[in-house]
């Protein structure tokens, strides 16, 4: 007695097992490849919200595990009555708070879901490590910094809590102020030295910039006799103590 063939999930169709390129085994059964195909192309093109399919690759966004409508989720986000749809609440990877994929202030990510304001954190720290690398870099004259630079650069802004436009300040104040050299084989270790004075320089400068603009002027003309120009006070964009 012939056995019976094996048939598809989806089609309820014979598996011709004579070709191996028609099927698929799986742990949960025998599939047509077609079959598959289609079905993953149908759960793709279908929206979370309206079950209504795709017009164009514009129009999906992702948001966890669910592929909607932009203007669904637009119309979600606006009513006051929220549609149920099931959706895993996800963990922030910066600060570990839970975040609902589908809330306005979430971003979606290939590998995560964020808070906004934590990915844009992320995503400016990430800014301003490159600058500060690409300074080092510059002033030591070397393709990239050090492995030993790199570990500084770490332990200063773990242990220390520096952060990296911190220490890239600080180096500008160490360079371009007290016009300190350059030295091989030195490494970072004078960023902690010249922290608090770079942070004091700073908030000189700034004092002065706001002390000047809080200046009354008189109208009343009056006669002076011309000086040769001086230098003025630069105002400081900085403030260390709240990078």
């Amino acid at each position: 007695m012939a056995r019976a063939l094996p048939k598809c999930k989806i089609c309820k169709e014979e598996i011709n097992k004579n070709d191996v390129s028609s099927f698929i085994k799986k742990s949960s059964g025998y599939f047509h490849v077609d079959c598959e195909s289609e079905k993953g192309d149908k759960e793709k093109k279908t929206c979370s919200f309206c079950n209504g399919e795709f017009e164009s690759e514009k129009d999906i966004v992702k948001r966890g595990s669910l592929t909607v409508h932009q203007s669904c989720l637009e119309q979600y986000h606006q009513s006051s009555e929220k549609v149920e749809v099931k959706v895993r609440v996800r963990t922030c990877p910066k600060c570990k708070e839970k975040v609902n994929p589908l809330d306005v202030d979430a971003l979606d990510t290939d590998t995560a879901t964020y808070h906004k304001a934590c990915y844009e954190s992320i995503q400016r720290q990430k800014k301003n490590r490159e600058e500060l690398l690409d300074y080092i870099a510059l002033k030591y004259n070397v393709e990239f910094p050090t492995g030993f630079m790199l570990k500084q650069i770490t332990d200063y802004h773990n242990k220390r809590g520096y952060s990296y436009k911190a220490m890239l300040v600080t180096l500008k104040y160490m360079f371009d102020v007290e016009k300190v050299p350059t030295k091989e084989g030195v490494g970072l270790g004078l960023i902690p030295f010249y922290f608090e004075k770079a942070k004091s320089y700073h908030q000189k400068l700034r004092k002065a910039g706001n002390s000047a603009n809080n200046v009354t002027i008189n109208n009343k003309t009056v006669k002076i006799k011309a000086v040769a120009p001086v230098k003025a006070n630069r105002v400081s964009r900085y403030d260390l103590s709240s990078m």
